[in-house]
């Protein structure tokens, strides 16, 4: 669940220039600790506080995996749009 985060919509790095806005959230597990990453795969103006999120792994450069977090649309705790 997003606990906080914030929408980059503006970046001053050449390489994130094609990626704004992006979302960077702070997420609350199951377990209950808390993991930063970014929020993908939906609008990044619908993201907020509460919304329910699922961990996707992202292939990156050199094969790197990432672990990014998209809306869990199927959460019984979702809000209604």
């Amino acid at each position: 669940i997003v606990w906080t985060f914030t929408t980059v919509e503006i970046t001053s790095a050449p390489e994130l220039a094609d990626e704004v806005p992006f979302v960077i959230a702070l997420v609350t597990l199951a377990e209950g600790i808390q993991v930063v990453g970014n929020v993908i795969n939906c609008d990044p103006h619908r993201v907020h506080i509460g919304l329910p999120v699922r961990v996707v792994f992202v292939t990156v450069d050199q094969g790197w995996v990432i672990p990014m977090f998209e809306a869990d649309r199927g959460h019984p705790t979702r809000r209604a749009k």
